[in-house]
């Protein structure tokens, strides 16, 4: 089985990806992984032809990634991801692209 994504019990409108689901996963969250349907190959491949038209090239794995994000029920409130090429596809696929985030503040780095 091939997975591209998981939603946590905990925050079901939330998807996570690469990383994240790894950190999840050590820390004892409940994952539920996503088959790369037919569906779901069919719609990647659309939005890369879209991206070639709009100037938003996606690469293979991505474009399976946004297009498993875009099939879910319901559909996720947000994706968090690093790659700002994702960031030009939130108004087309009607799901926000941001970076992660936390509300505990960043521990200082550099200072003795």
């Amino acid at each position: 089985m091939f997975f591209e994504c998981s939603v946590m019990p905990s925050e079901p409108d939330r998807v996570y990806w690469d990383s994240s689901v790894f950190l999840s996963f050590i820390n004892g969250e409940v994952l539920t992984f996503m088959d790369v349907t037919l569906a779901v190959a069919r719609r990647a491949r659309d939005l890369q032809r879209d991206g070639l038209f709009s100037d938003r090239l996606l690469k293979p794995m991505d474009a399976l990634h946004i297009a498993t994000a875009t099939l879910l029920d319901p559909l996720p409130k947000a994706i968090h991801t690093y790659d700002t090429e994702w960031l030009r596809w939130s108004d087309s696929i009607d799901i926000l692209i941001s970076e992660p985030s936390t509300e505990s503040p960043r521990m200082p780095l550099g200072e003795a």
